[in-house]
């Protein structure tokens, strides 16, 4: 009996909990992985490698995964697409133009990271260009852009933020004075308009960054947290109306998706970060925002997001991977060991660190000291450069440099070796790019196709992304209040569930 309970305590201990990755830094938009049963230390050769593909396409874009589908966008000989991929051989399945890539195909190539969701992908263009395609062929549902139907301004490298789907909604940062934030309708981009056909937006003047939208439940309030070029902001949820700003970055790049923790916003930048607290004064109609502390001694290069675990912030600036005090606000260690131009992921105890030079390493997330239980060196060396994380998804590991895509099997369980002729240390196969489904060719620039006629639906002053059987994308981690008469804020007064050093 005791050697039965023993083997079953071990097949419990070594079960893979297998999650997707639908959307840009995760399910839950934090870098943070479900998943369990992973590897806690790779053999000296790294994990096995199950398959490369090395005609991807030019690219930092990220990796959404639902299933046996990796999505990405791409760019290939001047025309920006976005492409899927089956997950479990790397073989094309379909790619679909977006548009012509900007600046003629210079620069860092497709950055945004596409949104799966109900059957339908939801991505951008580095000009703007916003399209939703069916997840299973690829076929274009509707188009929109932000800049001529949202009359946003085009960064200087191009739009690199990933499109949020919230509910009934997808909300997008076009920048400029006419709409820095926008919400359409998913199913067919309609814009979203409330009580006296006003449509949704927030118009503060500021531009669009790399970082992508984050939602938070704040003093009460459903919020959208942007990081615009001068900025972090909060955006009331129901009414599209500015609650709040912080800019005190000078001139650090805005770029890194900042963290929502308890009643706080931690906000990354390349010279340094920031603990910020917005707050609704009893009867008061507007935030404040108290700065808990601005320190130099955690920096975030741009697109390069940290993540917290517990209270600690792990992340890298272009020369070192660090750990951070989120509460006290100090650093517990940093190193170099990892390269320069590092980038992160959480996933089962674990960083998943891969650098700028085609090397990727296993590091405790501890934070007591810098422990190093692997490391790997993609196929090709240090000639694949990217600033992509490492996904983790479905007991794998998919890392992207550029034009080179690999999965690597990391489970406790793996038994897996190299597939279809591939080796860890062997020349990558050149696999012809799949050819774009002759259902759509490349768009010009400035075309922007009417959605398919169809009524937008209703939505009123009060109303919210919200829609029935949704699984919301961020999970406020505070109960909810109780409601309110303010229509325009009905979760007013809610209290912060916890105090972190500085609050009042």
């Amino acid at each position: 009996m005791k050697k039965l309970l023993l083997i079953i305590a071990l097949v419990l201990t070594t079960s893979v909990m297998a999650d997707d990755w639908p959307q840009y830094r995760g399910p839950n938009r934090d870098g943070v992985s479900r998943e369990s049963g992973l590897m806690k230390q790779w053999p000296e050769e790294g994990p096995p490698l199950v398959w490369k593909n090395a005609k991807v396409g030019h690219g930092v874009s990220s990796l959404a995964i639902v299933g046996n589908s990796i999505y990405t966008n791409t760019q290939l000989k001047n025309v920006e697409y976005l492409l899927c991929i089956n997950a479990e051989t790397g073989k094309p399945k379909w790619a679909t133009p977006i548009a012509p890539a900007r600046n003629g195909g210079g620069g860092l190539g497709s950055k945004s990271t596409p949104t799966v969701h109900r059957g339908m992908v939801y991505t951008t263009g580095t000009s703007g260009d916003i399209v939703c395609c069916d997840a299973g062929s690829g076929k274009i549902l509707w188009r929109r852009s932000m800049v001529k139907d949202m009359g946003g301004i085009v960064p200087a490298d191009g739009y690199g933020e990933s499109l949020m789907v919230d509910g009934k909604w997808v909300v997008c940062t076009p920048g400029g004075k006419n709409a820095t934030i926008c919400a359409m309708f998913r199913v067919n981009g309609q814009p979203v308009y409330l009580s006296g056909m006003r449509p949704w937006k927030c118009a503060v003047g500021e531009g669009a960054s790399s970082a992508s939208i984050i939602k938070a439940s704040i003093g009460g309030t459903q919020q959208y947290i942007v990081m615009t070029d001068k900025s972090i902001m909060g955006v009331r949820v129901r009414g599209g109306d500015r609650l709040w700003s912080y800019d005190k970055f000078g001139e650090s790049q805005l770029g890194a998706t900042p963290i929502w923790y308890a009643q706080t916003i931690f906000a990354p930048a390349e010279k340094g970060s920031a603990l910020i607290w917005p707050k609704k004064p009893a009867g008061a109609s507007t935030f404040t925002v108290n700065e808990i502390y601005n320190t130099d001694e955690f920096q975030a290069a741009r697109m390069n997001s940290p993540i917290r675990v517990n209270n600690y912030i792990f992340g890298c600036s272009e020369q070192r991977l660090a750990c951070f005090n989120l509460k006290e606000g100090k650093l517990q260690w940093a190193t170099e060991k990892c390269g320069k131009g590092c980038v992160c992921t959480y996933a089962d105890g674990s960083l998943y660190v891969r650098n700028a030079h085609g090397e990727a390493f296993l590091v405790s997330a501890n934070s007591t000291n810098f422990a190093l239980n692997g490391k790997l060196q993609l196929p090709g060396g240090s000639s694949y450069r990217g600033v992509t994380a490492p996904v983790i998804a479905n007991g794998k590991m998919f890392i992207r440099s550029d034009s080179l895509l690999c999965c690597y099997d990391i489970s406790v369980n793996s038994e897996a070796g190299p597939q279809s002729g591939s080796s860890a240390t062997g020349k990558p196969s050149l696999r012809p790019f799949i050819k774009p489904s002759p259902q759509t060719t490349a768009p010009k620039a400035t075309t922007s196709a009417k959605p398919k006629a169809q009524a937008a639906p209703k939505a009123n002053a009060v109303e919210g992304p919200e829609e029935e059987d949704d699984i919301p994308t961020f999970k406020p981690s505070v109960k909810k209040p109780a409601p309110s008469a303010d229509i325009d804020d009905p979760d007013a007064g809610a209290k912060p569930k916890r105090k972190l050093p500085g609050m009042p």
